[in-house]
This record gives C-alpha cells, structure tokens and sequence, in this order.
C-alpha cells in the first residue's frame, strides 16, 4: 500500500475511555467545541495499547524523549485543527460527522496490529484516525497535512455517503481522501502540490500523484494499462 492509505470500515477496534492515561498536561484542544473538540492519543510501542494522552509536566510539549511521542503529537494536533477550521470554513461541516463530534487521533502505533507501522488508516469503530511510527525510510505518518486530512475525509465520508469500499466505490472513497488532503494542504501551505505523502518521505517521493498518476503506478484514465478492473479482493489505492 502507498503513503497515507486509509481503511475506511476496518480494522473495528474498540478501545475504552478509561483505559487510557493522562498527565498534568494534555493535547486535547477545546478551543472550538462547536466544530468537536481534538484529542491526540499515544500508541507508542504497540498497536492500541497502553495509551495515554500526549502529555508533559509544562505547557511546552518539546520532550525529546521518543516515547513521549511530543513532535508527532503537536503535528497531529495542528495539522487535524486545521483540517476541522477548513471543513467548516469553507463546507460549513463541523467535526468528523458534520454535527460538531469529536476527533481522536491515535498516533505512533507500533507492530502487533497486522497493519504495517508505515502506513495510517481510519478506525470505523471509534471514528479515531490512526498514524504508524513508521521507520526505515519514513517519518511518522501524522508528519504530513494531507495524510492527516486524508484520513479525516474517510470519517467525513463514511458519515456523508453510502460507498461501500471495494471496486469503484472503494476508489472513489479514497480519491475524496486524497482531494481533500490537497485542498487543506494547499490552504496552509502555499498552495501546496500534486503530491501525496512525500513529507513523510526521508528520501525523496511521494505515494501518489495527481497531476500524473501514472508517475507513481496509477492510472490517469480507464484505458490506461494500470487501471484495475473488477475484482474480488481490489486494490482501492490505484483507480
């Protein structure tokens, strides 16, 4: 899978409130209830487990300590408000089902999940987007504006439509994924690219490309050789 997939209807896992921790401090931005409150979770180690609220002892969240997960979380936490300020702003939508709940991001999961830590995805059960810790040749995956937004928009999308995710349905939900996560990043970062994922990239590229698809294995029309036809288990990422 490319930089940024998202799952949009699995894996379904149910993790409870009182199960996770917190500290004197906590990333949790109350600042605009009416577009949903954001609370950034910690996965570091392992894969929905033992979690706790990015947290510090002071307002300043710089730890350099890698369990404290401090850089990652302030770029979830800032890059998931500024997707919520733009779905209001510009579509009048509030919070990840368009009436003002809640976002969770759960970020820096590690192995033991089956999903590879070099990826992200949207858990349908806790409406919570979720971020790998990566390694090798990538940074976090909350380290990047249109992954962040990217996996916001499989939220917006499983609260707006009825497309069920396999085949072209599939595509479609992850194309609304990847539009959306450049429209927010062109918003905040002069006007962005045709790019996504390459600012998790250590060396250079990207996980797909909108102004030439075929760049990075997709296709640009139906008629291309890389265009997937139907099949029982697709590949949503491609079409």
């Amino acid at each position: 899978p490319g930089v940024g997939n998202g799952f949009c209807n699995e894996p379904w896992i149910n993790i409870q409130e009182s199960e996770v921790s917190f500290g004197d401090y906590n990333l949790v931005d109350e600042s605009a209830p009416d577009l949903g409150m954001i609370f950034t979770i910690n996965s570091y180690g392992g894969f929905y487990s033992d979690l706790s609220y990015v947290n510090h002892t002071s307002e300043v969240f710089d730890s350099q300590e890698a369990s404290h997960s401090h850089a990652s979380g302030v770029s979830a936490h800032d890059y998931q408000r500024k997707t919520l300020d733009y779905m209001w702003e510009r579509h009048g939508y509030a919070g990840i089902d368009g009436e003002g709940k809640r976002t969770v991001s759960v970020i820096n999961y590690g192995p033991g999940g089956g999903i590879s830590q070099n990826n992200a995805f949207f858990n349908a059960a806790l409406d919570a987007l979720s971020y790998g810790i990566a390694g090798g040749n990538y940074r976090p995956f909350c380290a990047a504006q249109d992954i962040v937004t990217h996996e916001f928009t499989h939220g917006f999308t499983a609260h707006t439509s009825g497309l069920i995710y396999q085949n072209q349905p599939g595509a479609l939900n992850e194309s609304m994924s990847d539009v959306f996560g450049y429209f927010v990043e062109a918003e905040y970062q002069d006007g962005g690219d045709w790019t996504e994922g390459e600012d998790i990239r250590l060396n250079g590229g990207a996980s797909r490309s909108f102004s030439n698809p075929p760049i990075f294995g997709d296709p640009d029309n139906i008629n291309h050789p890389y265009f997937v036809p139907f099949a029982s288990d697709p590949n949503m990422f491609t079409n």
